[in-house]
């Protein structure tokens, strides 16, 4: 188990070639497959949560380290973490990346990587799900 655990590790620091990689891991073995797969959230995956686990994730980490991981993402993606908070953080976010203008590709993945840990724990202690379950 800790060798998919540091697989994984490795895997999401690859960002999307991870994709191919977890394709040929497929070929020979579905099994490992599906557990790497059910191990491995990436940043991109926020956007599939409901509003109240975003909301959740964003009250366990610094507006800095939101702000920073905003950067170079999707329209939708910004809207939907703006969906899930106050319209006035909404605007203090905005704000702030308007202000913070160019930084460092390393420092946005650095940002990322600490949502992904907050995330990854928060997942452990059962506060969010990322199953494909739907609530009605």
């Amino acid at each position: 188990m800790k060798n998919v655990d540091t697989l994984v590790t490795i895997l999401r620091k690859m960002g999307n070639k991870a994709d191919k990689i977890i394709e040929l891991i497929e070929s020979k073995s579905p099994e490992l497959a599906k557990l790497i797969r059910e191990k491995m959230f990436m940043f991109e995956d926020i956007e599939t949560l409901n509003i109240s686990d975003i909301s959740n994730i964003i009250r366990n980490v610094p507006r800095k380290v939101l702000t920073l991981s905003l950067k170079g993402t999707s329209k939708s993606f910004r809207d939907k973490v703006y969906d899930s908070v106050s319209e006035r953080i909404a605007e203090t976010i905005r704000d702030d990346l308007e202000i913070l203008g160019p930084v460092r590709r390393s420092e946005v993945e650095s940002a990322r990587n600490e949502i992904l840990d907050v995330i990854t724990d928060m997942i452990g202690k059962g506060k969010i799900s990322i199953d494909d379950d739907v609530y009605v």
